[in-house]
Parts: C-alpha cells; structure tokens; sequence
C-alpha cells in the first residue's frame, strides 16, 4: 500500500509558474481591522491577477489586538509587530524585497510618500512596482511612481 493511501490525500495550491512572483508589504495602520480577513481576501484576489504572490507582510504597531494578528495570520499574512516607527521596519523589509533575485514585483500598501525613495530605488533596480491605497487619501506621488495601481474602494472592500 502507498504511503498516500496510509495517511489520505495531498492537497497542493496550484501556481502559475508564468506568472511573475510577487511580494508585497502592508503599512498596517491602511487595514480596516473590523473586515481584515475578507480585505485580504479581496486584496489577494487582486493582486493574483498581476502576479503570482510568494511573501506577504503587514508591519503593525504594538498597539493591534491579538485577534486581528491572528485573523492576518490565518489569512496566510506574515505580521511583523513593531515597537518603534512602523516606517522604519517597513523600509528594512522593502530592501530584502527589492534585493531579493527571486521576486519580479514588489507591491506596497501603504499612502506614506516616505516610501517614494525606496519605490524609484526598485524600479532601478528592475522591479515593478504595484501600489495600493484606498480612495481617500490615495498619494498621487506614489501612483504616478507605479507600474501598477490598485485603489481599493470602500465599497470593494465592505461585505455588507
């Protein structure tokens, strides 16, 4: 008998491996915490049609309640609480995305222009960048530094 009859199925999530690899990084403070499971899952249906995403990070402050931590946890998210400038992690862990050979695209949720610098060192260096943000608020700086723009609505977003 084979061993995946012993222990029942495989079950595997099908990648395009056309599809370019994508990581993205998430200014947690942009997240609407009541409906967070069901923003990242509309925002993961979003970001599917660019490319294929490999990591996915959301830089909190200290001050986020453990359920919403686990909610992003649970959505396949990666947080990263912070103690300090959430600006000043997001950053770090922009340059491992940017630097990073196995990724084509980096996408940024976030409407801080802090990050301009970081977005045209990216283009620099042969990445596409997408940018998410939400109708109120949107950075036009950031959209016009942007291979790609997603502009989240509220409506879009809101399951009722």
């Amino acid at each position: 008998m084979s061993v995946l009859r012993r222990v029942g199925r495989v079950l595997r999530r099908k990648k395009d491996d056309k599809k370019e690899k994508l990581g993205m990084l998430i200014d947690g403070s942009n997240l609407l915490v009541d409906n967070i499971k069901e923003d990242l899952e509309k925002i993961d249906e979003t970001i599917a049609s660019i490319g294929d995403l490999r990591i996915a990070k959301v830089i909190l402050d200290q001050q986020m309640p453990d359920i919403y931590i686990d909610r992003l946890m649970a959505a396949g998210y990666l947080p990263i609480v912070v103690s300090g400038d959430t600006d000043v992690y997001m950053s770090i862990e922009a340059m491992d995305l940017i630097y990073s050979d196995e990724l084509e695209i980096v996408a940024f949720w976030t409407s801080d222009i802090n990050f301009l610098p970081i977005i045209i060192k990216a283009k620099e260096l042969g990445k596409e960048i997408v940018v998410l943000g939400r109708n109120e608020g949107f950075s036009e700086t950031l959209e016009n530094a942007a291979d790609y723009i997603v502009i989240l609505s509220e409506e879009a977003l809101s399951t009722e």
